[in-house]
């Protein structure tokens, strides 16, 4: 019984107001897809920061490999779950 205007349901769209649903477009499922460049930026600095606070409280050595390994995880990893599970508002 409750019916919301056409002013309302459309506010986001472009194209205007219409009885039809809007066709998907390229821009619409990449704005799906998730955020990766954000997620490999920070993928990396988590990595880097990790791997720093490993190094300076003498967890591993200083000649480990881990301390590019982490980054480098970090840098691939993240991107990888911004994609596969985008947060943020449904599409409904």
């Amino acid at each position: 019984a409750f019916s919301r205007s056409c002013a309302t349901i459309c506010r986001f769209r472009r194209s205007g107001c219409s009885d039809e649903p809007s066709a998907p477009t390229v821009a619409n499922d990449a704005k799906r897809r998730g955020r990766p460049v954000l997620g490999a930026v920070s993928g990396f600095a988590a990595g880097l920061g990790l791997a720093a606070s490993l190094l300076f409280n003498g967890v591993v050595a200083l000649d480990s490999p881990l301390s590019v390994i982490l980054p480098v995880a970090g840098l691939l990893i993240v991107p990888a779950i911004a994609i596969w599970m985008p947060l943020g508002r449904s599409s409904a």
